[in-house]
């Protein structure tokens, strides 16, 4: 039986073949050679399926030499249709910064040792440990990117090749009501106009790049509800009733056509995410508020306060639109009023205890 075209058999027993992973000629071409032991069946089979594969990228511009500088921009041009503006612009920075150190290295080149290095030398410059997980994240997506469009045949990179760097738990900071009362008289005094989105921020308990991307497509006033897609969990959206001060607020702004912004400037332009987190920072700094707040302060702070109130955390969750309710528990500590009965209790017997002891030292 003949084995087909591009696949042979060794002096060893073991079967070897050859092909463009590309399925074109023009593409990157590869050798496989399968373990001991592979049949000629097996080796067909394992042959047919690679090949198929590869007639199956036909038409895609795979590089020949895969870099990844290359990676990186197959994987910006799919996550600039995905993201949020102010997003995009922040994974843009990260992963302009990797490509400036891994630009040129071929992706299958890559090595545990790599990122290791990396680690260390962002570590070094005093750049904090969580935020270079999150730099690693993107340099890992990156790689499985190519991964899945089967650009490349292996992951360099696996899984359990290298260590995350331990961080401290992340701290909750939010407002107290005293400060949160002194920075909206502040924004009310230096940009009036901003008042409505950050009043929105916190009672829609969202990130400041979902609310700048709202539009008012995004409300049903006569349902009573806001829809608000989340970039952050792939598109997914979470669902709001708009009552009480949100449509208040909601009802106070010029309506406009579903595709314009709900929250624009005096001069009528959408407020954009970094604009919203400079100005939060000039009236935080103008209300003498503590250094530790910052804008996603504004999310745990609503968040807390529903804790505080008795919201169950069940319900925080989905108000927040965490995937999971591990995410929410960290508000967890918030809620001791079902405590109280048994604190109340444990003081109780502890008193009569006293008062025990001390009939039985008078006897």
């Amino acid at each position: 039986m003949k084995a087909s075209p591009g696949l042979r058999q060794l002096s060893d027993g073991r079967w070897r073949f050859r092909m463009y992973t590309a399925g074109r000629k023009d593409g990157p071409r590869v050798q496989v050679t399968l373990p001991k032991g592979t049949t000629r069946t097996e080796a067909e089979a394992t042959y047919r399926a690679a090949v198929a594969k590869a007639a199956a990228r036909r038409g895609r511009p795979i590089p020949r030499r895969l870099t990844f500088a290359d990676a990186a921009a197959e994987y910006l041009g799919i996550q600039r249709g995905r993201l949020a503006p102010g997003t995009l612009v922040n994974v843009e920075n990260i992963v302009n910064r990797l490509v400036s150190l891994f630009g040129e290295r071929r992706v299958e080149d890559l090595r545990p040792s790599d990122v290791v290095a990396y680690q260390a030398a962002r570590v070094a410059a005093d750049v904090m440990p969580s935020t270079v997980n999150g730099e690693v994240v993107y340099l890992l997506a990156i790689v499985r990117k190519v991964l899945a469009l089967g650009w490349i045949e292996r992951d360099p990179l696996p899984r359990g090749s290298f260590d995350r760097l331990s961080t401290p738990a992340p701290e909750t900071v939010f407002f107290r009501a005293e400060e949160w009362g002194a920075f909206m008289r502040k924004l009310e005094e230096l940009r009036p106009d901003a008042v409505p989105a950050f009043r929105a921020l916190l009672l829609l308990a969202c990130r400041i790049g979902e609310l700048s991307g709202l539009t008012w497509g995004s409300f049903d006033l006569e349902g009573g509800r806001v829809t608000i897609p989340q970039p952050k969990r792939r598109g997914r959206v979470k669902t709001l009733p708009l009552a009480g001060e949100l449509r208040e607020v909601i009802g106070s702004l010029p309506r406009g056509l579903p595709a314009a912004s709900v929250f624009i400037r005096e001069d009528g332009s959408p407020w954009d995410g970094r604009q919203l987190q400079r100005l939060f920072y000039r009236v935080r700094d103008a209300a003498g508020l503590r250094k530790a707040l910052h804008p996603h302060s504004i999310r745990h702070t609503a968040a807390s306060w529903a804790v505080q109130s008795g919201v169950p955390l069940l319900s925080v969750k989905e108000t927040l639109g965490h995937a999971n309710i591990s995410q929410t528990v960290r508000y967890s500590h918030l809620e001791t009023e079902h405590l109280r009965g048994a604190v109340e209790a444990v003081s109780t017997v502890e008193k009569s205890g006293r008062r025990h002891r001390g009939a039985t030292d008078r006897g």
